[in-house]
């Protein structure tokens, strides 16, 4: 865009990454939370978001398993164990700050900043597409809620209006289930019904 001779930028779009598996409580409780900081009485927590427009590397790419091993995760292996792929695009009035500001407004120490760089480098992210919200992002912040077609790679949007819509998510969701161990399927499933039973009292 041209106005007057100057070149003006298009505004970015912003997406905050998660999983089919974490959208039931963000429904629930209508606000994006920021992530627990590294240390939680210095630095200061924040809302991750990207403007990666197919999938933010970072996202749920770690795993804790039972014997205490951590371990990263393929796109692959989050959208089969997480109940699919999922991303909120935030509306261009949500505040919003880049790598270089967060990094000045964070109090990060250094140590802790050069474990997230080597954190980035190793799921393939680059920090320069990170952005952060250092408060909580409530609903009206969000322009839409997508999830990834499994099996097209497109990002469809979710009508959450009625319970129909719901409805429909849900079952998107528990397609996902087989490809699940047993004790996720139980959780994510008991999580799914209690979803179910809030919006239908509500729509």
């Amino acid at each position: 865009m041209t106005t007057k001779g100057f070149s003006m930028a298009a505004p970015e779009t912003v997406y905050h990454y998660t999983t089919g598996k974490a959208l039931g409580a963000i429904l629930r409780s209508g606000f994006l939370e920021p992530s627990p900081s590294f240390s939680r009485a210095t630095e200061k927590p924040v809302v991750w978001c990207s403007i990666r427009k197919d999938w933010e590397p970072s996202a749920a790419c770690i795993q804790t398993l039972p014997d205490g091993r951590v371990i990263r995760r393929t796109k692959e292996e989050i959208r089969k164990q997480e109940g699919g792929l999922v991303r909120i695009a935030l509306l261009a009035d949500a505040r919003m700050f880049h790598w270089e500001q967060y990094k000045r407004i964070s109090r990060i120490s250094p140590k802790h900043l050069r474990i997230l760089t080597l954190f980035a480098q190793g799921c393939g992210a680059d920090p320069q597409d990170w952005r952060v919200s250092f408060h909580p992002l409530p609903a009206r912040f969000w322009a839409c809620v997508e999830m990834e077609d499994a099996r097209t790679g497109v990002w469809q949007p979710l009508s959450l209006r009625t319970g129909a819509d719901l409805a429909s998510l849900l079952r998107e969701i528990r397609s996902c289930l087989p490809a699940m161990g047993e004790g996720q399927r139980v959780r994510l499933h008991t999580q799914l019904e209690r979803l179910g039973a809030f919006w239908a009292r509500g729509a």
